[in-house]
């Protein structure tokens, strides 16, 4: 006990002393956001498109300049919430009938300590100074877009879901932005279509928004609106309001392809193989996408790195690449993976269908593919691979979801089924519960897996525990990734971080973790 109290005497001497140096760094005690600011912004509607060139001098900016809640600043530093900024950020923000359009000034007291290293778009910018823009269309409080860019103008976005837990870093669109460092810092310019985004048509719209800052060199992040630790905690986030109509008409996208080649090696040995394919997508309603793909060409798509599988028990996880089945991913991430896209080879064609309703999303596909890896390869029988996912917000802190898929091809079939459901207990925990089926015709007895789980992630101190109990030969799932079965146990991790901004010092972190498992004969599960 003693050297207990020893250890929490020193971490509570070293916390003061960082403390103080921060308060006297940036004179908190005299400087900090009032509790009566109002998170709210009506961005201008403006009838002239401001050129994208990272200059303010458009009539958008100058009108945005003088209109008040139009404009969002007050950035606190991510971790000390009410703490403001010591080099400040302003946004301006404006709209017209296709474009929303947000503009940052960010003064910076030395711009020899400006970082902008990075060169290749959706690059790690946490590397980099860079600023984000997030924006919550469905107003959720759950799930949000972002959109981040340097000062080289290195462009970064993705999407995020269920308040931040789910980051799909592959979601891509085309916007449009431009910087310019000068004396007093840097500034970016940025001009989103409303064709990328997805949202309900309503003559006033109500969506979430939060502005985010990274100083690279000092380390400080900033934010418009306290979250609480993440950036991504979407729930609180502050408001922005569209009073005007925009438009969203339906689009459509194609991109068609084709290939040849010739294989000539004698006169009686000569080859030639021609593969056309088309890749389609359009958004018929708002809330609604629908993408379509006949035989697609994938290859451009990056190719996976190598890697040594030291536990060949355990089957290696591949991230997906290939266009088509990037949208959507997010839907399919729970604590068991029922549907694991890789698993689908060579596509002959395939459909699908994603967006939202209300409080319900949904995830519709339909694929006819094949096993085989090489285009040259056409002996390998097809196969239908059909998926659905819906997801339905009970309440602001409930949701419910379902996942169903089926892989069949003649007389062999695996069907999977789960539900799974979520509740958030504001800043205590979150907890989650999922319960799985499979079935295949050559199982006597249906196969059920379930796990239960608590977890609070925060900027502070996180952490995690549950219990699982995955049946035995549930790992033959040939539709999700199961890196291992005949198992149940716990499983129980702890995290700290801490942000002394200090100098020489940007995070203290602290980690724990232990987990005890059994087979279902009460040996030690080893994998």
């Amino acid at each position: 006990m003693r050297e207990f109290f020893c250890l929490i005497s020193v971490f509570s001497v070293f916390f003061g002393s960082v403390y103080g140096s921060l308060t006297d760094r940036y004179d908190v005690r005299l400087n900090r956001i009032p509790s009566s600011y109002v998170y709210r912004i009506y961005p201008v509607y403006t009838p002239h498109k401001p050129t994208i060139d990272g200059y303010l001098d458009d009539s958008c900016w100058e009108m945005a300049k003088r209109t008040p809640s139009a404009i969002a600043d007050g950035f606190v530093y991510r971790d000390l919430g009410e703490f403001p900024a010591l080099e400040p950020t302003i946004v301006y923000t404006a709209y017209d009938d296709k474009f929303i359009y947000f503009a940052f000034e960010c003064y910076k007291e030395d711009v020899d300590e400006i970082v902008a290293d990075l060169l290749v778009r959706d690059s790690s910018l946490w590397y980099d100074d860079h600023i984000q823009v997030i924006i919550d269309t469905n107003c959720d409080r759950s799930s949000a877009y972002y959109f981040g860019v340097t000062p080289e103008n290195v462009q970064m976005d993705g999407y995020v879901a269920k308040d931040g837990e789910l980051i799909n870093e592959n979601w891509d669109c085309v916007w449009y932005s431009a910087t310019q460092i000068n004396d007093e810092g840097w500034v970016a310019e940025i001009a989103i279509p409303f064709r990328a985004l997805m949202f309900e048509m309503k003559e006033e719209k109500e969506w979430g928004i939060n502005f985010f800052r990274l100083d690279r060199k000092q380390g400080d992040q900033t934010i418009w609106r306290d979250t609480g630790g993440d950036p991504y905690n979407v729930s609180r986030y502050g408001t922005m309001i569209l009073k005007r109509n925009i438009d969203r008409s339906p689009t459509l996208d194609i991109q068609p392809y084709a290939s040849g080649e010739i294989d000539w090696k004698t006169e009686e040995e000569r080859g030639r193989e021609l593969g056309v394919g088309v890749d389609f997508q359009s958004r018929i309603i708002p809330t609604m996408t629908f993408s379509g793909t006949v035989n697609p060409d994938f290859a451009q798509i990056e190719a996976d790195p190598d890697e040594i599988n030291l536990d060949p028990s355990k089957e290696l996880y591949y991230p997906e690449k290939r266009p088509f089945f990037l949208n959507g991913q997010e839907h399919f991430d729970t604590p068991i993976q029922l549907f694991y896209s890789r698993r689908i080879g060579k596509i002959k064609w395939g459909g699908k269908f994603t967006g939202w309703m209300g409080g319900l999303s949904y995830y519709v596909m339909d694929v006819r593919a094949n096993e085989a890896r090489l285009m040259k390869r056409t002996d390998a029988p097809y196969y239908n691979f059909a998926v659905l996912r819906t997801a339905y917000d009970i309440r602001h802190d409930m949701a419910l979801g379902f996942t169903g898929v089926d892989r069949r091809r003649k007389n062999e079939r695996t069907t999977v089924m789960g539900v799974d459901t979520k509740y958030s207990a504001g800043d205590i925990a979150t907890f989650d519960f999922q319960v799985a089926v499979m079935d295949k015709p050559e199982f006597e007895n249906r196969l059920t897996s379930f796990s239960l789980s608590a977890y609070r992630y925060s900027s502070d101190l996180s952490f995690y525990t549950g219990y699982e109990d995955i049946a035995d030969r549930f790992g033959e799932c040939e539709t999700g990734y199961i890196p291992y079965d005949d198992a149940r146990g716990f499983w129980n991790g702890i995290e700290y971080d801490f942000w002394p901004y200090a100098k020489g010092m940007e995070m203290i972190y602290l980690y724990g973790y232990g987990d005890y498992y059994k087979d279902h004969k009460g040996r030690d599960a080893m994998w």
